[in-house]
């Protein structure tokens, strides 16, 4: 009768199919978006031993979720009713079933564009797996800043889409996701997203597409984690007939023209609750300027037609953009007194002497950890002072039981 071996290697299938458990276990990946396909591939990185995972999510479950989410919460475990943050309830499940015991799961019921650059700080790879033509941009972007490796993934019912953009020795000459198109204004949650498709006649997500293309996206960190990736490639899949076309997509002129790399920053024990003059005294250069993350909108337009009243906003643009109704229209921002003609932004450097340099970083959309662009006091850019710990919740073994 044959025996176990007394000591299995939980790794053997794995090391046969080329996967090296210590890459894995040196390894950090942000999962952007914790819907059908964001689970499947956190699923997947989990099971293949990537120690740290952070799983990135402003939305809540919905009943329709639950087809095409196997890392839903399990009966029992919530009230008939009980509000679910996707990223955090993504998360403790993760850590039920990860198969390393010093994995770190971190988890943020927010949106990517809210954390600001803190949250790649140490990420190895990033997949994308959202809905939002924004978030998707914003990915794109911050990639070729910090030249972060990603996996872009997306689908429409039985099709199937995947892009890996490996890093660039020059950004100018590597693709982006924006290359291939302007992203439409806006942001969708589940339930908006869900109105979106039916009026517009997109097919979304099927379970087994999620998770065929789940398996794709995650099979591509893996690649990339393990430096087999190196060329940009873009794979189109039709699940049901099994048609496939790869090809490398290529920059846009246009485009790649704005493509760059951050400059090196200082770090400055500055907290996101300093002025922006306070952060400009700290470089101690009278003529030195602080460029916000994103445009700051200060007063903006509802765009209902009907409507088209001045909101204060004072939010940068991401957030606006999100839902930029006024209050008496369904959105977030109250009705000005003063009204302008075009809105009212900031869009380049400030200096000690502008008015507006009493704003606290934070309102200027800055998070801990970030790196902000300057010019002036001997360096290019500052980076502040926390980072993944103050943006993040980690997820303990004993938090998921």
């Amino acid at each position: 009768m044959p025996t176990l071996s007394a000591i299995p290697d939980m790794q053997s299938r794995a090391r046969l199919a080329g996967y090296d458990p210590d890459v894995l276990a040196a390894s950090t990946v942000l999962v952007v978006g914790a819907g059908a396909l964001g689970q499947n591939v956190a699923q997947n990185l989990a099971l293949s031993g990537v120690r740290e995972l952070r799983v990135v999510d402003g939305d809540l479950f919905e009943e329709h979720n639950r087809s095409r989410s196997p890392l839903h919460p399990r009966r029992g475990a919530y009230a008939p009713g009980q509000r679910l943050p996707k990223a955090s309830s993504v998360a403790a499940e993760l850590a039920r079933i990860h198969v390393d015991d010093e994995a770190r799961i971190l988890a943020a019921d927010t949106w990517i564009e809210e954390l600001g650059l803190g949250a790649f700080a140490g990420v190895d790879a990033v997949a994308g797996c959202v809905d939002s033509l924004v978030a998707r941009a914003h990915l794109a972007r911050v990639a070729l800043l910090l030249d972060v490796p990603i996996v872009d993934g997306g689908f429409s019912g039985a099709n199937l889409g995947m892009t890996v953009y490996p890093r660039s020795d020059d950004p100018r000459e590597a693709p982006c996701w924006s290359c291939a198109g302007e992203a439409l204004p806006g942001a969708f949650s589940c339930e908006q997203y869900a109105r979106y498709a039916d009026a517009s006649g997109v097919v979304p997500a099927i379970q087994n597409g999620a998770a065929a293309l789940g398996a794709m996206c995650a099979e591509a960190v893996v690649g990339l984690l393990h430096g087999r990736e190196t060329e940009p490639r873009r794979v189109s899949t039709s699940l049901r007939t099994g048609e496939s076309l790869v090809f490398r997509p290529q920059p846009d002129p246009e485009c790649a023209a704005r493509h760059r790399r951050l400059p090196p920053a200082t770090d400055l024990e500055l907290s996101p609750g300093a002025t922006v003059r306070e952060a400009l005294a700290a470089l101690g250069d009278p003529r030195a300027a602080l460029f916000p993350p994103d445009v700051h909108v200060e007063r903006a337009h509802c765009p209902v037609e009907s409507c088209r009243a001045t909101c204060d906003v004072g939010a940068p643009m991401h957030r606006w953009r999100r839902d930029p109704r006024c209050r008496e229209c369904g959105g977030p921002w109250p009705r000005s007194e003063r009204q302008v003609a075009s809105p009212d932004v900031i869009d380049g450097g400030l200096t000690a002497d502008d008015p507006r340099s009493g704003l606290t970083l934070e309102a200027l959309g800055v998070r801990p950890g970030d790196v902000v662009e300057v010019q002036g006091g001997g360096c290019n850019a500052i980076r502040l002072a926390g980072g993944p710990e103050d943006l993040f919740s980690r997820i303990e073994g004993g938090d998921a039981g």
